[in-house]
């Protein structure tokens, strides 16, 4: 049962990434779904957590450089924002 549902995360976020590449936070959701599906496949539950844990983390990472972006570009395209620089 655990590994269909993870399955069905998996093609969800797989779609995502697939079908829209040009909205970059939709493209960030997908990729996430993909890793929790994976993470759903794992066996023992203190790795699992611990997994989820780092999941949690790279998205509040991830979302906070969307926000960035969006503040200042004012566009969530992929295409128009290729040349970020740190």
């Amino acid at each position: 049962m655990i590994l269909e549902v993870a399955l069905v995360m998996y093609i969800s976020g797989l779609f995502c990434v697939v079908f829209s590449q040009s909205h970059l936070l939709i493209l960030l959701l997908g990729l996430e779904t993909m890793y929790l599906g994976l993470v759903l496949m794992q066996t023992t539950n203190v790795n699992s957590l611990f997994t989820l844990a780092i999941a949690a983390s790279e998205s509040a990472v991830g979302l906070a450089i969307v926000v960035y972006v969006f503040k200042f570009r004012k566009a969530l395209t992929v295409y128009s924002n290729n040349e970020l620089r740190g």
